[in-house]
């Protein structure tokens, strides 16, 4: 994941002192980071293995030396402790975020992102995460599902503070990945009832549709209302 902190809050932001954004404001802001962190950008490695620890450390060994490290923290872990991966604040905070699915991920790639969101960019997009999919996450699985995104190579999250230009900044993140972009979504990455809607094949939609005329009645999950709305 980019992450880049900022040495003061962007303009229209209205809680940079609140506890849960301690992690991603700046010192200056009043708001602590680890000093290593604070008002850079830097690049954020999650990895997690499931083999043998040995094979783990010996792929991870290529990622490691490929620059500075300023935050090591893998290691063998209890599966008690997989939160920590994504260290994820635990308070609840105003952010903006926005998410595409990518047929790939290119050196061009990677360069029109860095242009739209980087340090150089004044976006105020905080954080961009590349997750790199297949592997099992391509395949079917051994029952029929409502998961219609196996061919996606790769997804995008993009979070960014509340302010006057947050709309504009995240445009210019899908713009910039716009040649890559498949026209589909993860169902967990999305965030208005049209885009869970459009996460699925009508075909699946239908299903989903009976199965919740079935056994949610009283439309008590989330998703009902998205699913029973599309066309």
């Amino acid at each position: 994941a980019l992450m880049k902190t900022h040495p003061r809050p962007p303009e229209g932001f209205f809680a940079a002192e609140m506890r849960g954004l301690r992690w991603l404001g700046a010192v200056e802001a009043g708001v602590p980071v680890p000093e290593v962190l604070a008002g850079r950008l830097t690049l954020s490695v999650r990895y997690v293995w499931t083999g043998s620890a040995h094979d783990g450390e010996r792929h991870f060994a290529a990622m490691r030396s490929a620059g500075p490290v300023l935050l090591d923290d893998v290691r063998t872990k209890a599966y008690t402790e997989i939160d920590s991966v994504h260290t994820d604040p635990i308070d609840p905070m105003p952010v903006h975020e926005d998410a595409l699915l990518l047929r790939e991920f290119s050196a061009d790639a990677v360069r029109a992102l860095v242009d739209a969101a980087g340090v150089e960019s004044e976006s105020q997009v905080i954080l961009v995460e590349i997750r790199q999919l297949g592997g099992a996450f391509s395949r079917e699985g051994e029952h029929p599902s409502a998961f219609d995104v196996r061919h996606a190579a790769y997804s995008m999250l993009a979070v960014g503070l509340p302010g006057a230009d947050t709309e504009r900044d995240h445009a210019a993140v899908r713009s910039a990945l716009a040649p890559w972009a498949l026209q589909a979504r993860l169902p967990n990455f999305s965030f208005t009832p049209e885009e869970l809607a459009a996460a699925y094949r009508p075909s699946t939609r239908e299903r989903l549709r009976a199965a919740l005329e079935h056994y949610d009645p009283d439309r008590v999950l989330a998703i009902s209302e998205a699913v029973r709305a599309a066309s």
